[in-house]
């Protein structure tokens, strides 16, 4: 934006920047602070990034694998979800073994009991093996 003399400026506030293709197929949204104020740092123009969204835009393919332990075990009863839709899309059988059907460019969270998730990105592969920590 310009004033009447025609310098630059922009007004405080929050901002949603979409990147995709279309309006209607946005594939990353990401919600910022531009201003003063809203942070500690009032000396900062672009402060609070924050991620709002990333919608795989990839096909939808079979992605199987297995998880293990840092010994190495297999892990059974392992949940995944999307991370994307937050869906859990299945479990590790008995042997730590699953198959699950995700979007190529979609990352899987892989949560066992409470421990923290391990998260994995799909980049197309079609088969993953997972160390959980």
């Amino acid at each position: 934006m310009t004033d009447n003399d025609g310098f630059a400026f922009y007004e405080d506030g929050d901002f949603i920047i979409e990147v995709g293709t279309a309006s209607d197929n946005i594939a990353h949204t990401l919600r910022i602070y531009a201003g003063k104020g809203k942070a500690a740092d009032t000396n900062s123009c672009v402060k609070n990034a924050e991620k709002v969204s990333h919608r795989p835009v990839g096909k939808p393919m079979k992605v199987s694998g297995m998880t293990r332990d840092i010994q190495s075990t297999p892990v059974a009863d392992v949940k995944i979800y999307s991370a994307w839709s937050g869906k859990e899309l299945g479990t590790t059988d008995k042997d730590g073994k699953f198959s699950v059907t995700v979007q190529s460019d979609d990352t899987l969270l892989f949560k066992y009991k409470d421990n923290n998730a391990t998260e994995v990105k799909i980049e197309g592969r079609r088969s993953i093996a997972v160390k959980l920590l």
